[in-house]
């Protein structure tokens, strides 16, 4: 009995290698950036599109590469579109694909 409450009252083994949690330094709040990057121009991001292979988004001078298309999901939209224009038909409204 007194080796189980021994066990209990001791403090867990760290490795030297591993920080106690009192001592691992303390988290970065989410809306710090761990790097920054040089904001581009337009222009910039314009001659970066022409040259690539992937396609990319520009918003605020940062660009960031987009996800590829799965056929999968094209064709789940294309449904969708479909569906929304077959609903609207008869109706003053239009589906937009965007």
């Amino acid at each position: 009995m007194s080796a189980a409450r021994h066990c209990i009252e001791s403090e867990p083994p760290y490795s030297p290698s591993v920080p106690k949690p009192e001592e691992a330094a303390p988290s970065l709040p989410e809306t710090t950036p761990l790097y920054e990057t040089p904001r581009k121009t337009l222009e910039e991001y314009q001659e970066i599109e022409r040259r690539s292979p992937i396609r990319h988004e520009y918003l605020d001078g940062e660009i960031r590469a987009m996800a590829r298309s799965m056929p999968q999901h094209n064709v789940v939209a294309g449904n969708l579109y479909r569906s929304l224009g077959n609903r609207f038909e008869d109706k003053n409204c239009t589906a937009i694909p965007v």
